[in-house]
C-alpha cells in the first residue's frame, strides 16, 4: 500500500490493502451492494484479498485511482469505499462509491466524491465524469444530482438496463 491519502473535514480516502479484507467482506455481502451493484462473490476474507488485488489496486496500478477506503478521522474506522474508475465499456471515468448501512445518511459519499472528483480532475486532467445506477436506485441517483451530475439516458451494460449520469467540466 501507498502513502496515498486524501483529507477532508471528516474522512481520509485511501486505498485498499492488506487489513481491508474483514471490511470488504461485509461491505460487499449488504443487501444494498447485491441489489444495486451485484454480487460479487466474496464469501470470506481470502475472496476479498483477491477482490482488493484484482479491482482496486490494479486499478491503482494502472491508472493512478480507483475505488478508496472511506476512513472516518473520529475513530479511524472504514466506513465505506469511493473513488473513481477508469472502467473499458465507458469513455469517461466513472465515480463510485458505497457505504457500510450502519453509516449511511451522514454525508460520508457526498464528501469523499467531491474530494475524489477535484483530486482527480486536478491530478489527471479529467474535464467530466460518468456515474451509472440502477434504474431503482433512487438514493445514488439523488446523491449524484447534488453532485451536479446529469441525467443523460439509459444504457444497456450486459443484460441489465442503468442509468448514466454525467458531470461535464469539473
Amino acid at each position: 500500500m501507498s502513502d496515498f491519502r486524501i483529507e477532508t473535514e471528516r474522512l481520509v480516502l485511501r486505498e485498499l490493502g492488506p487489513g481491508d479484507e474483514e471490511f470488504i467482506c461485509e461491505l460487499v455481502n449488504e443487501p444494498d451492494w447485491i441489489r444495486y451493484i451485484g454480487d460479487r462473490g466474496v464469501k470470506n476474507e481470502a475472496d476479498a484479498a483477491n477482490y482488493i488485488k484484482a479491482g482496486p489496486a490494479k486499478m491503482y496500478e494502472e491508472f493512478g485511482h480507483g475505488l478508496w477506503a472511506m476512513e472516518a478521522k473520529e475513530t479511524d474506522e472504514a466506513v465505506g469505499i469511493c473513488g473513481v474508475l477508469k472502467r473499458p465499456d465507458m469513455d469517461l471515468p466513472d465515480l463510485g462509491f458505497a457505504v457500510l448501512s450502519k453509516f449511511r445518511r451522514r454525508g460520508y459519499s457526498l464528501e469523499a466524491s467531491k474530494a475524489s472528483l477535484v483530486y482527480c480532475a486536478d491530478r489527471f486532467g479529467y474535464k467530466s465524469f460518468a456515474a451509472i445506477t440502477t434504474l431503482d436506485n433512487a438514493a445514488s441517483g439523488a446523491l449524484l444530482e447534488k453532485l451536479d451530475f446529469e441525467f443523460r439516458e439509459n444504457i444497456e451494460v450486459g443484460k441489465e438496463t442503468l442509468r448514466l449520469f454525467v458531470l461535464e467540466a469539473v
